[in-house]
């Protein structure tokens, strides 16, 4: 019974120990978890690209990102890729055959519809120069048959017309810079020549007026 009761009086001393060195240790603190920086989205993505639209109604939006940065930002080098460049993407055939697909398609129906166009329309040039004659159908149907009525379109017509985001602020800088150009043409700048009789003129009314304040 002693050798019992010596035994339990180390166990509840050995307990009474450990109980007072976890009291005088310091309390742990629980690691502040460290605030995830948010990645800024990229700027072509954040500009509405046409290309983007484009992959997001085809369903392969995850792959836009590696597109833009590989200097796939347009449909004229889009048109372009090859089986190796989708390879490098890491996309998969049936995903790559959807794209390829698609964009048979997009060449097709440009083809088609430039065909049926009248290519001596000035609408239909200047859609042509800008890259945009895809939707030249569109916009004459809905009577912007010359430019002084395509000037005038706004942000509610594009979209009811269905063009997409990227191509409507595309359509918008080339109708701003043909405004320039006309108005360049109206108003053109006087040439050196010119200024230089204007100052003759000029100077020889100044004689002739203080001749007649003499008199």
């Amino acid at each position: 019974q002693q050798l019992r009761y010596r035994e339990q009086q180390q166990r509840q001393q050995q307990f009474q120990h450990r109980e007072q060195q976890k009291q005088q240790q310091p309390p742990q603190q629980m690691p502040r978890r460290q605030p995830q920086m948010l990645r800024s989205p990229s700027p072509a993505l954040e500009a509405s690209n046409a290309v983007v639209e484009f992959l997001k109604d085809a369903g392969l939006s995850t792959y836009a990102p590696a597109l833009l940065e590989c200097g796939f930002d347009d449909f004229d080098t889009l048109v372009e890729i090859e089986d190796s460049d989708l390879q490098e993407l890491g996309m998969p055939a049936y995903q790559a055959m959807r794209l390829k697909r698609r964009l048979q398609d997009l060449v097709q129906n440009g083809a088609s519809q430039a065909e049926e166009l009248d290519t001596s329309s000035v609408v239909v040039t200047f859609l042509a120069g800008a890259g945009l004659e895809r939707y030249a159908s569109a916009l004459l149907g809905s009577g912007f048959d010359d430019m002084e009525s395509l000037v005038l379109i706004d942000e509610q017509d594009l979209r009811d017309l269905g063009i997409m985001r990227g191509h409507g602020l595309k359509l918008k800088k080339r109708l701003r810079e043909y405004e320039e150009g006309r108005a360049a043409e109206v108003y053109p700048p006087p040439s050196s020549a010119t200024w230089h009789s204007q100052q003759q003129e000029f100077g020889l009314q100044q004689q002739q007026q203080q001749q007649r304040q003499q008199q």
